[in-house]
């Protein structure tokens, strides 16, 4: 990542209910959260969510395009006025130990001349399980605040989960 100019700010790992990067320093272009994630939530998959500086409000579009689970049907969703916007897709505890690789870039963080925007990629593989995932994600925060908090939604993380925020001067 140091080739790139992409600065390690903060690592959270291991079971928790939400993810919070918060006192975020000012002066980054971009963000990136990259990690391995898997819920702890009964299930095949679950989607999760980003809100930005503690913001619980309908202020976010989000959208998320790719297949999910064990099909060939291609999943398109966008909604505006919710309250945050697609973080990833990840396995949930149905699938074992299936982390998903997920990579989320954020555009506008310390830009008040514009909305915050985002857009990530997350894969899974359930190998014999089937339920794989492939999906591109994203959302827009309607504010043109500087970004100083990150918050997952409904994510939910095992033991074994771990998501790293870097910054971009």
């Amino acid at each position: 990542m140091a080739a790139n100019n992409w600065i390690p700010i903060q690592t959270i790992s291991g079971a928790a209910t939400e993810y919070s990067f918060t006192s975020i320093p000012a002066g980054y272009k971009s963000l990136i959260l990259k990690g391995n994630l898997q819920s702890a939530t009964t299930g095949y998959t679950v989607e999760f969510y980003l809100r930005c500086n503690g913001d619980t409000g309908y202020n976010y579009q989000d959208s998320d395009f790719g297949y999910q689970l064990n099909t060939t049907s291609l999943r398109t969703n966008g909604a505006q006025s919710v309250s945050g916007g697609t973080g990833g897709f990840v396995g949930a505890s149905y699938l074992g130990d299936w982390g998903s690789h997920v990579e989320i870039h954020m555009f506008g963080v310390d830009n008040t001349d514009r909305y915050t925007t985002w857009a990530g990629t997350s894969a899974v593989g359930g190998g014999g399980n089937g339920y794989n995932v492939t999906m591109f994600g994203g959302g827009i925060w309607q504010n043109t605040a500087s970004i100083t908090q990150i918050d997952t939604l409904a994510l939910n993380a095992n033991a074994n989960s771990t998501l790293t925020l870097y910054g971009r001067k």
